[in-house]
């Protein structure tokens, strides 16, 4: 008697769908696909024909509707496995269908067991690896394939969980002393809502832990003024016990400390030329130009072909003493026959992790995430190299806030717009 194995199938709707079978197995597409997306979306929950037929055509379904979702569902049987628990998989009954999905098979429901699991009387790196291991499956937005109007709901509920998560990942890693990696993922986080308190009680933690004394003080005073500013009210006991172990050295991790590498500030300069000449006034005016204890901007326009981006590097790297906090080159194809232009939402994404912030800790779209790059950055010195502009609109967002920085940009055009550049 053989013995009966019911393969293993893992469904990813946290993000594009994507369904695992097994070695070889077709991944549904185009209708069949967003019909699954539907049913995964109810998980274990009858759906009405009616909302099937109106998600995949619209008010308007033809007349083969009803006989094109059967189709679709005979589709989707073929390609997975035929019971779960003794069951069949995907069930229909007259009005509706209904696809059963272990606790173990969809992402999204493996996601919400981890935020609602209890952790503080486990060791806190097998909680922070958990944690970590969750938040690596969020590829994007939540059920992509299906109309927002639908999803709404859960897509909240799932964004609200990723906020838990990040939060009690925070938590496990400043218990297990990664404070490095702690203060990488808090500053993101606050940088997103500056009034949850709890993650500037851990951000002062980890910095105290880390050593970085002078930095968890000034996050309280940072803390107390959000918090006055915003809601008129003091912090509250547990920051105010945060400043207190910062103020005496003290840390409630402190049997657990570990020594933690300071991360290595980013380096990505083009190699320099040896025999640079024949722009001495050039090199000579941008060497003297501005305050470098303030933000600087130099804008080097000219035809192609001219030794734009020769000049920049040369100049960065005669420079790069004075931005010990990190020097970047950041290629923008503003003029690339080969590539189309950079996108900033997508170059910041490279920068932020480039600056120590984890992918999972990056956020969507672009304004939060120049928000929390001008954050990283506010207290570093760094210098940046833009080449190859098109307008001030890709340079805008991937620009520093105050502080002491230096970016020189090279373009084929003039560019205004730009607060503090030179030309």
């Amino acid at each position: 008697m053989t013995e009966d194995v019911t393969p293993s199938v893992t469904f990813n709707v946290l993000g594009p769908l994507e369904m695992r079978a097994g070695v070889g197995a077709a991944q549904p597409c185009g209708k069949p696909a967003t019909l699954l997306a539907l049913l995964l979306l109810n998980a274990n929950t009858w759906v009405d024909s009616g909302q099937i037929l109106d998600v995949l055509w619209g008010k308007t379904p033809p007349v083969s509707a009803n006989r094109n979702v059967k189709t679709y569902v005979w589709q989707l049987r073929r390609m997975l496995p035929a019971t779960v628990d003794g069951m069949e998989r995907l069930q229909g009954r007259r009005g509706g269908y209904r696809i059963r999905v272990g606790a173990d098979e969809l992402d999204a429901s493996v996601f919400e067991q981890t935020a609602r699991r209890d952790w503080p009387d486990t060791d806190p790196g097998h909680a922070a690896a958990r944690f970590e291991s969750a938040l690596a499956l969020w590829r994007g937005t939540p059920f992509a394939d299906l109309p927002d109007e639908i999803t709404r709901v859960a897509v909240a509920r799932l964004e609200q969980v990723r906020w838990d998560l990040r939060e009690q990942l925070c938590e496990a890693l400043v218990s297990c002393a990664r404070f490095t990696d702690a203060i990488a993922l808090l500053q993101p986080l606050i940088a997103e809502d500056p009034l949850r308190e709890g993650l500037w009680a851990q951000l002062i933690l980890a910095f105290s832990g880390a050593g970085r004394r002078g930095e968890a003080l000034s996050s309280y005073q940072r803390a107390r003024r959000v918090l006055l500013e915003e809601l008129g009210v003091e912090p509250s006991p547990a920051l105010q016990a945060a400043q207190r172990h910062a103020l005496g050295n003290e840390s409630p991790y402190v049997d657990t400390l570990t020594p933690v590498a300071a991360p290595v500030p980013p380096r990505f300069l083009p190699r320099d030329l040896p025999d640079f000449v024949r722009r001495e006034p050039q090199v000579e005016a941008r060497l003297a130009a501005g305050d470098p204890n303030a933000p600087q901007i130099a804008v080097i326009a000219g035809l192609p072909g001219t030794g734009k981006t020769a000049l920049a590097v040369h100049v960065a790297h005669l420079r790069s003493a004075e931005y010990p906090d990190g020097q970047v080159f950041c290629d923008l194809h503003g003029h690339d026959p080969d590539e189309p232009p950079a996108k900033p939402v997508d170059v910041l994404a490279g920068l932020l992790q480039a600056f120590g912030v984890p992918s999972a800790a990056v956020p969507d779209g672009l304004e939060r995430r120049s928000a929390l790059w001008r954050s990283v950055l506010r207290e570093r010195r760094v210098l940046l190299v833009l080449d190859d502009a098109v307008n001030s609109n890709q340079v805008g967002p991937l620009l520093p806030g105050g502080g002491s920085w230096l970016a020189l940009i090279t373009t084929r055009r003039r560019m205004a717009g730009l607060d503090y550049a030179h030309s």
